[in-house]
């Protein structure tokens, strides 16, 4: 199987090194399960056309201050900056940096809650991977999942009063939700096998976006949390990794990243899986897209510059900027 971001490994820069060298794509969070295919859920599926635009390769942008200028909120991510798996903020122009954690723990996947206001993320300060939430300016971090499983990929609902994750108990990967202080666990019981699957997106209606390997490779899903059935849909159908979904603000659109050409790309497609439009072509990685709050901009993290930086660009794939610059790894969360 393909390596995942959001499979969270005992040492973060060995996470980043086996992402840039074998293309992984989005999240690293776990070993991987054992490989037998595991049959998916039913659903309802919509098959994505695979025919890809032909382009050139995008050059490395120059930093454009008035166009950073345009850019608006708070960016969240990850960085390997001090010899340290931390947890960073700044604005979207790349000003006023701050940094949220300080441990010699791996501190990372998170996401910022929709107020703003809270940070959902994954920590392993307490010997194992546990969700935990801590204010935007990084005090008071709380705990919320305790045992020995591993816990997350995090993700708030559009109220804030449900927090989605995923969780590998005895049995294998499953999702969950429960309150913001870790109260009222419920397993939706979409898994229960091996194939791993992780929460990556939720929109205003009520639909979770995840990845999962059920069919054998990682693909997309929509699952409708507002259904008594628990509705899913497949959203993305071949043979590639297809990850990280983002919905974009309006809920119309989806930002994912895929190697469906042979290298980590950013696409968009529509709600249900059609029109699928890819907005990079470079040989670095680029992963893990955020829309903008306004959905004007989607960030990434790319390697094309020789190490993962964070880029923004307009939605269409136009008007390339890189945000950070610098000798360490920097990885995009969230953007709010």
């Amino acid at each position: 199987m393909r390596l995942h971001y959001r499979h969270l490994l005992p040492w973060f820069a060995l996470a980043v090194i086996a992402l840039v060298a074998t293309v992984a794509l989005g999240p690293m969070l776990a070993p991987p399960p054992p490989p037998t295919p595991t049959p998916m859920p039913s659903a309802t599926q919509t098959v994505i056309p695979t025919a890809l635009p032909t382009s050139s390769p995008t050059p490395n942008p120059t930093v454009d201050p008035g166009r950073l200028d345009e850019l608006t909120g708070r960016i969240l991510f990850t960085s390997v900056r001090n010899d340290a798996t931390e947890l960073y903020a700044m604005d979207a122009n790349g000003r006023n940096l701050r940094q949220l954690t300080d441990n010699r723990a791996a501190d990372w996947v998170a996401k910022w809650s929709p107020g703003g206001d809270r940070i959902a993320f994954v920590s392993n300060r307490d010997g194992d991977y546990e969700i935990f939430v801590m204010n935007a300016d990084g005090s008071n971090p709380i705990q919320l999942t305790h045992n020995e499983h591993m816990d997350t990929s995090p993700v708030w609902s559009s109220t804030g009063d449900l927090i989605a994750f995923s969780s590998w108990p005895e049995g294998g990967f499953d999702i969950y939700v429960m309150r913001p202080d870790g109260q009222g666990v419920l397993q939706l019981g979409y898994s229960g096998t091996s194939a791993e699957v992780h929460a990556h997106s939720w929109s205003a209606d009520g639909v979770l976006l995840l990845s999962a390997e059920w069919d054998g490779d990682f693909e997309i899903y929509a699952l409708n949390v507002q259904t008594t059935d628990l509705r899913i849909t497949q959203l993305t159908d071949n043979s590639f990794y297809d990850g990280s979904p983002d919905w974009s603000p309006d809920g119309k659109r989806i930002v994912f990243d895929s190697d469906r050409d042979g290298n980590g790309e950013i696409y968009v497609m529509d709600a249900d899986g059609s029109n699928v439009v890819r907005l990079t072509n470079d040989p670095g990685q680029d992963y893990m897209p955020r829309w903008s709050p306004d959905g004007r901009h989607i960030g990434f993290t790319s390697s094309r510059d020789g190490n993962s930086e964070i880029y923004v660009m307009d939605a269409d794939g136009s008007n390339l900027t890189r945000i950070t610059q610098n000798a360490y790894l920097d990885i995009l969360e969230d953007w709010k």
